[in-house]
């Protein structure tokens, strides 16, 4: 309700005033600029929300990365023990061998 008497007013100030540009003109002018902006912003903070989720994805990446170093670290460590452990036992049991 409100567009129609601003239309009118407007419509009736470019008609007495000459402009080549209608009412009409301008107001589809700052529909489209405003809605432009409307756009942009809802572009720009979609591809934030998507840079941080992308940022958390690559931390937790990093995290599981070095869990799993840590994990294979420690396992390496325990055969490679288990390993001497064996060894030390088969050449005691070979040191026992009489002949």
């Amino acid at each position: 309700m409100k567009m129609i008497p601003l239309g009118l007013i407007l419509t009736a100030t470019m008609t007495i005033m000459g402009c080549e540009e209608s009412a009409f003109d301008r107001e589809a002018d700052v529909i489209r600029d405003t809605t432009q902006n409307q756009a942009e912003t809802v572009r720009d903070a979609g591809q934030i929300k998507a840079e941080v989720i992308e940022n958390a994805a690559d931390n937790t990446v990093d995290r599981a990365e070095g869990t799993a170093d840590r994990i294979e670290e420690r396992t390496e460590q325990k055969a490679d023990a288990i390993e001497e452990q064996g060894e030390a036992k088969a050449d005691a049991v070979e040191e026992i061998d009489p002949s």
